[in-house]
């Protein structure tokens, strides 16, 4: 929860405006200690796209600013854990990934010359058929990102981004030739060339299981 606003704040520092929607109050805790100037806006279906856009252009008077839109719909409709019983996009949870696609492309709309970048997560759908719809109406291409190139667990998620990857060969802040795997049906890249060491992570006195390590 707000680990995508914490990590920009590491890397680059304090945000412009950072607007948050979230209606659990334990995750609102946990954003509050990590990012006190985080503006809560509760569920975004009840909030309006012409609104945010006014509070952006508020905040960017002079027109000089980019925005990073950030989303995590959820994922129980579209877990292969739950196979044929997975609904996708026609669940009651699973709906909310396409009222998320008619809240941006609303917002993006009352956006005009801005510059907008998405990074939208979720599970590796279990229908294929979804995830082609979702790149049609983001307008981005999924691949697959997982967890297990850094060695401690095994945790594959799609993202959703507009970044050209066909006409990408390195990552442009490092240089780092961009490395894809083999995957049935995606394209899966390399996250990292270095497995973590597990005596290296700070585990605030806790230790880990034998069988971890």
């Amino acid at each position: 929860i707000g680990t995508g606003p914490y990590v920009f704040h590491q890397n680059f520092g304090r945000p412009r405006l950072l607007l948050c929607w979230e209606i659990d109050p334990d995750c609102h805790v946990v954003t509050k200690r990590h990012l006190p100037y985080a503006k809560q806006r509760g569920d975004f279906t009840n909030d309006d796209p012409l609104a945010v856009a006014q509070a952006i252009q508020q905040a960017d008077y002079q027109h000089d600013c980019q925005i990073l839109i950030l989303a995590a719909p959820p994922c129980p409709d579209f877990s292969k854990i739950k196979g044929d019983r997975a609904l996708g996009r026609h669940g009651t949870e699973g709906k909310k990934y396409d009222l998320f696609c008619d809240f941006l492309q609303s917002l993006e709309k009352n956006l005009k010359g801005y510059q907008a970048h998405i990074l939208i997560e979720n599970v590796v759908l279990h229908n294929k058929g979804d995830i082609t719809h979702f790149n049609e109406r983001l307008q981005a291409q999924a691949i697959v990102g997982d967890a297990a190139d850094f060695g401690i667990i095994n945790r594959p998620r799609l993202w959703w981004t507009r970044i050209p990857w066909d006409q990408l060969q390195h990552n442009p802040p490092c240089h780092i030739p961009i490395v894809w795997a083999k995957h049935p049906y995606l394209r899966r890249i390399v996250t990292c060339h270095q497995q973590d060491d597990v005596q290296h992570i700070e585990t605030g006195g806790l230790t880990w299981h034998p069988d971890i390590i």
